[in-house]
């Protein structure tokens, strides 16, 4: 499977959290476990069937993409 270069905005402090947790909870590593994380959970997403998919989830991410056009936060790719 090809990979290729994504970018986008994540705040700091929950960028350290998320690290602090994966560490706490999967031990330390070099680098690249948050990342990978962010990997396996839009692949979860991919292969959820649509009717499966959590609503709140759904409304969480229209809620996020409204704050970042807001604040003009919101990467084109």
């Amino acid at each position: 499977m090809a990979k290729s270069l994504f970018n986008l905005y994540l705040d700091d402090s929950v960028k350290q959290k998320a690290m602090a947790k994966l560490i706490r909870l999967n031990g330390e590593t070099t680098k690249g476990q948050l990342a990978s994380f962010i990997r396996v959970k839009i692949n979860e997403f991919v292969q959820t069937p649509d009717e499966e998919v959590d609503k709140k989830l759904l409304l969480n991410v229209l809620e996020e993409l409204q704050e970042c056009n807001r604040k003009g936060r919101v990467s084109r790719l």
